[in-house]
C-alpha cells in the first residue's frame, strides 16, 4: 500500500502484475521484478534454505559436520562475488553454520564449558577491526566475503547461547513483548525507513540521527498495530494446525511400534 501511495520511495516501486507473481510465488531471488517491499528479498532465501534443510541434515549424519560445511562453503567461494545477486547461495555457508552450530546442544560436558561467548567475541574483533579502518563503503562492497568471515563468529555465538541458557535476557523485559510482533516489524520496517529518510535533505549523522528518532517509535507502533490486528488473529488456527499434524505423528509412532489400538 506504502509503495502505491509513495511511488518514489527508495528501495521500493509500485507492485505489477509480474511482481504480485513472482513475490507471491517467492522467486524473486531467481525472477527479477519491482520490489513493492525492499525487505521482501529475504522471504525466497528463507524459502530456498528450508528446502535445502533436509539434505543438509542428511549431509551432517551421512559425511560430519566438517565435510557437510565445506560442501557448501568451497563453491559458493569459488564462484565468487558474482552469486551476490543470487542470495539463496551466497547464505546457504551461514545457513550451514547455524545448522551445525545447534549440534552443541548434544555435545558432551567438555564442548558445552568451553567460553563461547568469549571465542565468538575474539573470531568477530578482527572482522570489526577490518570494517573500522577500512570504513564503511568498503564493507558494503565487501559484503560478500565479509558474510562468509562472520559465520565461525555466528556460530560461537549461537552454541554460547545454546549452552549458556540466557533466560533472564530473552524472557524478561521488553524482549519478550518484542518477539511478539517480530515479523510484523520485518514486514513493515522497510517502508517505514525509506519514507522517513525522504523527508531528510542529504546525508550523514544529521540525517541518520533524524531517520532512527523518527522511525524507530513509527516501526514499533506500527509493526505492533500489525501484529495485534492481522498477525495474532491468526496464531490459533496456525496452533490448531500444528496440534492435529502433532497428533498424527504420534499416531504413526504408536502404530508402527505396535502400540496402538
Amino acid at each position: 500500500m506504502i509503495a502505491v501511495l509513495v511511488p518514489s520511495l527508495p528501495l521500493s516501486e509500485p507492485p505489477t502484475p509480474r511482481s504480485l507473481l513472482v513475490y507471491g510465488l517467492m522467486l524473486q531471488d531467481l525472477v527479477a521484478a519491482p520490489a513493492p517491499n525492499g525487505a521482501f528479498w529475504s522471504i525466497a532465501v528463507e524459502a530456498g534454505l528450508y528446502l535445502l534443510f533436509p539434505l543438509l541434515l542428511l549431509l551432517r549424519r551421512k559425511i560430519g559436520a566438517v565435510v557437510t560445511l565445506a560442501v557448501v562453503t568451497v563453491p559458493v567461494m569459488v564462484l565468487g562475488p558474482p552469486t551476490a545477486g543470487r542470495y539463496t547461495v551466497e547464505l546457504a555457508p551461514l545457513f550451514t553454520v547455524g545448522l551445525l552450530a545447534a549440534g552443541v546442544v548434544h555435545a558432551g560436558d567438555r564442548i558445552r564449558g568451553l567460553p563461547w561467548y568469549g571465542l565468538s567475541a575474539l573470531a568477530a574483533a578482527p572482522i570489526l577491526t577490518l570494517i573500522g579502518i577500512r570504513g564503511p563503503e568498503w564493507a558494503v562492497s565487501h559484503y560478500f566475503w565479509l558474510d562468509l568471515a562472520t559465520g565461525p563468529a555466528i556460530a560461537m555465538f549461537l552454541a554460547a547461547v545454546a549452552t549458556r541458557s540466557p533466560s533472564r535476557l530473552l524472557n524478561h523485559g521488553p524482549l519478550p513483548l518484542l518477539g511478539g510482533f517480530s515479523y510484523s516489524l520485518y514486514l513493515i520496517h522497510m517502508p517505514i525507513v525509506a519514507l522517513t529518510h525522504t523527508l531528510t535533505t542529504g546525508s550523514g549523522p544529521a540525517a541518520f540521527g533524524f531517520t532512527v528518532a523518527v522511525a524507530l517509535p513509527l516501526c514499533l507502533l506500527s509493526a505492533h498495530l500489525l501484529a495485534t490486528f492481522c498477525e495474532t488473529p491468526s496464531r490459533p488456527a496456525v496452533e490448531n494446525v500444528r496440534s492435529v499434524s502433532g497428533r498424527g505423528r504420534v499416531l504413526r509412532v504408536r502404530f508402527r511400534s505396535g502400540s496402538c489400538g
